[in-house]
């Protein structure tokens, strides 16, 4: 059985899902895996995590990190002063 979680990533996550940013073929061509590179997807998180309008979200199954995606909301005029959101960077470990 597994023990699948969802929940608000971290900054321990960060390593796994530059990982599986990375699996696809478009993310392979644009994202840096290299120790140089950390310090740059820190401070990403750190201004996701610090916008209460953006959430970064995880998927676990137990120790593994097998999904991610980002969630932004978005006020708006239509629908009579509403709020959208979009998802985007959703990634699913390639094994699964």
């Amino acid at each position: 059985m597994s023990d699948f979680v969802f929940r608000i990533a971290t900054i321990s996550d960060i390593d796994p899902i530059r990982k599986l940013l990375a699996e696809d073929e478009i993310g392979a061509t644009r994202e840096k895996l290299g120790k140089d590179s950390t310090k740059d997807y820190i401070s990403a998180f750190r201004q996701i995590e610090k916008d209460p309008r953006n959430q970064l979200w995880v998927a676990k199954d137990g120790n593994d990190l097998v999904g991610t995606w980002q969630i932004t909301y978005i006020p708006c005029l239509s629908r009579g002063g509403g709020e959208r959101c979009l998802i985007e960077s959703v990634r699913t470990a390639s094994n699964r």
